[in-house]
């Protein structure tokens, strides 16, 4: 990581926990139920930072299909705009209200599940 070449040591706690206080009003979903599962489950231990950039990734993903944020020009570069087209194509037929509340509580349920331990 660049901050390792500039003397900077942090642990991927700290990083995690940085970037979940920088992320803009979109995001208060995400990351409402990081703190919410930190608070109430018994088991709960912190992501490593992969697998919080990953749940972060697949929100971003979600957000932009929902039309919620706009792809960034590297988004639409590596993804290419296809697969951000043929999934609202595929997805059109639901009432907006109701993909909305199904993505909403689905990333909120696969978060909760990705980050307890049974």
């Amino acid at each position: 990581m660049q901050l390792k070449q500039c003397g900077i040591e942090k642990k991927d706690d700290q990083l995690v926990l940085a970037i979940l206080s920088k992320l803009g009003p979109d995001y208060s979903v995400f990351v409402s139920t990081f703190y919410a599962t930190k608070l109430t489950a018994r088991t709960w231990k912190m992501p490593s930072l992969a697998d919080f950039m990953e749940s972060l990734t697949q929100e971003q993903d979600k957000l932009v299909m929902m039309g919620t944020i706009k792809p960034s020009k590297d988004q639409a570069l590596v993804a290419g705009d296809s697969r951000v087209d043929s999934k609202r194509k595929k997805k059109a037929k639901k009432p907006p209200e109701q993909k909305r509340q199904e993505q909403v509580s689905g990333g909120a349920t696969r978060f909760q599940e990705e980050h307890t331990e049974e």
